[in-house]
């Protein structure tokens, strides 16, 4: 089915596209790109009007949840670990992907010229992908955030805890220490009777 709708989609798209004039790969400017990972139809997509319709349609059944990209490898990285390798690529996505990998191919062949590239250098792990550009309500960004939070305050509180601890023995070994001085009096005040008693001569008779 999914395949049936990707055909169909490309299809009317290039029908569009054959009326339009085509850009040149130097005019492509950068596009966000939405990748929706939970609604009607999941996938990537450059139309918002296409990410708005759906959100409308779904919000009765609990609204739709995407994440907004500019860079195109860490939005087809999160889809392929979120969504699979089958996922729903809108065909104008598509065709911008691939006029915009096309114009950096052109600006790179380019002789003489140095030209910065924004983005990672590679295709970035998934971990990295949750790190960049992530909704705000997002469960992730929320879990990320709270793991930084106890990271920033961990080691002030293991210490307060290690001083803390280390007070309590201190209390305690205190205690200790006047409860068995105490049991030494109680056994060192005993009565002395006079028979006891030794005269300073060592001798006890007279």
């Amino acid at each position: 089915m999914l395949a049936i709708l990707n055909s169909l989609a490309e299809y009317f798209h290039t029908i569009n596209g054959l009326i339009q004039p085509k850009e040149t790969p130097k005019n492509i400017e950068k596009r966000p790109i939405y990748v929706i990972y939970k609604g009607k139809a999941p996938g990537i997509y450059v139309s918002y009007e296409h990410v708005i319709a759906q959100k409308i349609e779904k919000d009765k059944d609990g609204g739709i949840l995407w994440k907004k990209y500019t860079d195109i490898d860490q939005a087809l990285s999160y889809a392929r670990n979120i969504l699979g390798a089958n996922y729903f690529l809108e065909p104008a996505a598509k065709e911008y992907i691939k006029k915009y990998k096309k114009s950096k191919e052109v600006k790179l062949s380019l002789p003489g010229i140095n030209i910065r590239e924004d983005g990672p250098s590679g295709i970035p792990t998934y971990k990295e992908v949750l790190q960049k550009e992530t909704d705000s309500l997002n469960e992730e960004y929320i879990e990320k955030k709270l793991k930084e939070k106890f990271e920033s305050i961990y080691p002030q509180w293991n210490k307060n805890l290690k001083e803390e601890i280390l007070e309590e023995i201190m209390v305690e070994i205190d205690e200790k220490f006047k409860n068995i001085y105490k049991d030494y009096e109680l056994k060192m005040d005993i009565p002395i009777c006079d028979d006891d008693m030794m005269d300073i001569r060592g001798d006890s008779q007279e």
